[in-house]
């Protein structure tokens, strides 16, 4: 499955992360998401490409949500995550919104923070985000330096690359830990969208640009409802039986 071709494998049961995960010599993804049907919601567990346990994924989460419609056959689409419960509405597959917040801010926003040189803010969507309003020239190079700097020891970041358009809409470039420069990432979509609120660079209602498309952000004057919309498609189905 994918969302704006930020690629997962989805599976009810144990699973090989890295193996699935490999692009040559498994199936590929950028992520595996582990379902565990619960009496009243699902339960997701997320697993990063290079085994990594990951708190939220929101392009995950519309994937999810699809597939609890389309092979779990449920309506109430209520989903726990390492950050807690969220609910997603599910209107067709180019409409699944997810409210993953709330947002929480951290370091640069009451004192300037500042990572080798360049501004930094940090805002947590269950799973932490640093944002940078630059547009690097190496972000493959730059991005897994800066996701094992020591200012963000020991859990490291996802990191984000924020360039406003307008009032209403931002280009991102994001470099997600443990999986790399990605087409797209639904929690680093919302951080970066809530640091360009917060700063004053949007409004509250925002169109976030990213290599593999467009994501739609609304978040509340508080923070405490960040709600993500886009698209999520199945790609294929099948059986895994890796070799010995």
């Amino acid at each position: 499955m994918h969302g704006l071709g930020n690629d997962f494998i989805v599976v009810e049961g144990a699973c090989d992360v890295r193996a699935m995960c490999d692009r040559r010599r498994g199936i590929g993804a950028d992520q595996v998401l582990v379902c565990e049907r619960k009496a009243q919601h699902v339960r997701v567990t997320i697993y990063n490409q290079d085994g990594s346990e990951a708190e939220m994924c929101g392009n995950g989460l519309r994937c999810v949500a699809l597939y609890m419609v389309k092979v779990m056959g449920l309506s109430d689409l209520l989903i726990e995550t390492r950050a807690g419960m969220k609910r997603a509405t599910f209107y067709d597959e180019d409409r699944i919104a997810v409210d993953i917040g709330p947002a929480r801010l951290g370091r640069g926003f009451e004192e300037p923070f500042f990572v080798d040189g360049a501004q930094c803010y940090e805002v947590s969507m269950g799973n932490p985000h640093a944002i940078f309003f630059d547009v690097p020239r190496e972000p493959a190079v730059l991005g897994a330096h800066y996701e094992h700097h020591e200012l963000f020891a020991p859990h490291r970041s996802n990191i984000e690359w924020v360039r406003p358009l307008s009032r209403e809409a931002i280009d991102v470039c994001v470099f997600e830990r443990g999986a790399g420069l990605t087409e797209a990432c639904g929690s680093g979509a919302c951080a970066s969208a809530v640091a360009s609120f917060v700063t004053g660079r949007v409004g509250q209602d925002v169109q976030v640009h990213l290599p593999g498309g467009v994501l739609r952000v609304s978040m509340s004057q508080d923070l405490s409802s960040v709600v993500l919309e886009g698209a999520a498609r199945f790609v294929f189905s099948g059986r895994y039986e890796p070799s010995v």
